[in-house]
Formats: C-alpha cells, structure tokens, sequence
C-alpha cells in the first residue's frame, strides 16, 4: 500500500468533495493527513473480469518508475508480460482523467512506460462494462506471453 502525504486543507478537500479516486485519511499522530489511494468501484469490477475469467492476478496500484510517482492500477510486472493498466473512470465528466492537465499527465504516464520497456493499456468504464478491457487484456496476456 502507498501512502501519500496532503496538506490539510487539500486533504479536507478532497474528502469533502470525492473526486473520481477515492483516498481513506486518517490521522497520524500530530502529522498531516495521511491518505491511502483506494481502488475504485471500476477497478474492482474489473479485477472481479480478471478473476472469473482465470487469468493471472494482477499487482494493483503498481509502482512501476522508480524516478517517478506514477502508480498504474493493474500491472503483470514479471517476464514474459511487463503490462501495466490504467483505468480512466469519469472520463466523460469533469474528473481527474478529462481535465487539460490530467489528459496531459496521462500521456506522459503512459509514454514513459513505454519508454521503460512496460506495455501499457488504458481503458474507460464503457470498456470494462462492455468486455472490451478484458478481452485486449486476455489478447495482450496470451500475445506477450507467449513471445518471450
């Protein structure tokens, strides 16, 4: 589990609002908030895809960049796969994953996977509801497992 350390007042924030990624806080001792990313209602429905279909279970909220903070939602870290997913709920609505700066930072993201050796998947919620996201994410398992 990562841990992030807020200011109070964005902390205070983002509880009262709850933006598209939900944050557990709590105090520690006389310290600022301390907030732990939760998983999202989309992530786990998606994780649940995984898990029916058999496939192998993902590390979640996966670290991949050591010089970087960027955690990816779902990774498969060990050879043949380095795949790495990331859920963009709210897309269609003002969230963190459809503003100028988010759009921009997700780009980044993903390019400095790529650029790292990491395959990289992003999917929406129309994509989880509807099989999309599981069914590349089968296709990609089956594709660079097997090409090692």
């Amino acid at each position: 589990m990562h841990l992030i350390h807020l200011d109070e007042g964005f902390a205070q924030t983002l509880l009262k609002h709850q933006k598209a990624v939900e944050l557990k806080c709590r105090r520690n001792g006389n310290s600022k908030p301390v907030c732990e990313k939760q998983e999202s209602p989309l992530e786990l429905e998606f994780l649940q895809q995984v898990r029916d279909a058999g496939l192998p279970e993902p590390i979640r909220q996966y670290k991949a960049l050591e010089q970087r903070r960027f955690l990816w939602d779902f990774a498969w870290p060990d050879e043949p796969y380095r795949l790495l997913i990331e859920v963009n709920g709210q897309t269609f609505r003002k969230g963190g994953h459809s503003t100028g700066r988010g759009i921009a930072r997700d780009y980044e993201k993903l390019d400095l996977g790529i650029l790292a050796g990491w395959h990289c998947l992003i999917f929406d919620a129309k994509m989880i509801h509807n099989g999309k996201a599981l069914a590349y994410t089968r296709q990609a398992l089956e594709k660079w497992g097997k090409s090692r």
